[in-house]
């Protein structure tokens, strides 16, 4: 093992528990409600005002409004967290800063761009 966060089988642990961490922190900051129920707008009316259009795209709103309410009880966990480890906080703010970024550039800590990585704060 190179440290103690990589399994042998190379699985690292913490790379893992931080993006994770980052995801669920984004999570936390969407307004989910009102997406879905935009989309349930949507869905309702464009098969009437489009049909082509609903055709052509309705599997996909309906797809994103599953990922919309399996994002809700991760942004509830992750508010939970925070309230139990406020130094949790970090990761939210660094993920607030990380978004706009690519999400593949993002789930590596945005390393590439220069942004702030998901280390701990240290304060003076």
């Amino acid at each position: 093992m190179s440290d103690d966060t990589t399994t042998d089988a190379g699985f690292d642990y913490k790379a893992t528990q931080e993006c994770l961490m980052l995801v669920a922190s984004l999570a936390e900051t969407l307004n989910l409600d009102r997406l879905l129920e935009e989309a349930s707008r949507a869905e309702t009316r464009a098969p009437f005002l489009d049909p082509t259009l609903y055709i052509r795209g309705g599997r996909q709103l309906q797809l994103m409004m599953e990922l919309a309410r399996a994002a809700k009880p991760l942004a509830a966990a992750w508010k939970k967290f925070c309230a139990e480890y406020p130094e949790a906080e970090d990761v939210r703010i660094r993920g607030d800063l990380m978004r706009g970024m690519p999400l593949r550039e993002a789930m590596r800590g945005g390393r590439e761009a220069g942004a702030p990585t998901l280390e701990p704060r240290r304060t003076p």
